[in-house]
Order: C-alpha cells, then sequence, then structure tokens
C-alpha cells in the first residue's frame, strides 16, 4: 500500500465502519505520515463513496452508517486542511449536473 489508506478502503468497501472509525478517528488525532495519504482520500475515497451512496443508499440498511462515514472523511479532510480536491470534485459534479452523488 503505497498510500497506506487500504486498510481505511477495505474496511469502507466492506462495511466494516467500525474499523473505519476507528482509523478515521486516529486520523482525527494525528496527521497522516505521508500528506498522499488524505490526497488519496480526497481523489479515490470519495468518489468512490459518492458512487456508493448515490447507487445503495436507497435500499440499504446502513444508509445512517454511510452518510456518517461521508462525514467522517471530510472532517478528517478538513481537519488538515486538504479539502482542495474534493471541492474540485464537487465542481466537476455540479457542472456534469451529477447533483444527486452531492446529496
Amino acid at each position: 500500500d503505497d498510500y497506506g489508506v487500504l486498510p481505511c478502503e477495505l474496511a469502507l468497501r466492506s462495511k466494516h465502519f467500525d474499523a473505519f472509525c476507528i482509523v478515521l478517528h486516529q486520523m482525527m488525532l494525528q496527521a497522516p505520515p505521508l500528506p498522499k495519504m488524505l490526497l488519496r482520500l480526497s481523489q479515490q475515497v470519495i468518489p468512490w463513496w459518492v458512487d456508493q451512496v448515490d447507487n445503495d443508499m436507497p435500499k440499504s440498511p446502513d444508509s445512517d452508517a454511510w452518510i456518517e462515514m461521508g462525514t467522517l472523511i471530510v472532517e478528517v479532510l478538513k481537519r488538515h486542511h486538504a479539502v482542495g480536491p474534493v471541492q474540485k470534485f464537487m465542481v466537476i459534479c455540479l457542472q456534469k449536473d451529477a447533483v444527486i452523488g452531492l446529496r
């Protein structure tokens, strides 16, 4: 794992929300040692999360957990002043009229 976020990504993708929260709460307390970890979260994990929420939310009993996980990712990025790529992603979604993905 060149970015240091593989455990976090695997936990999210397999819906192990408890493990995901532990990793992200640790990131909240202490900045990740590699800046590219935050970049990976903002450029890869957030777009994947948006797609997942957009496709799975209406039928998922875990919808509240999915929203909480996205909120936690954004909080970590804000805490470490790394929201720029997320803002760019949101602008692109709005330009493409993909507003549903930005609920």
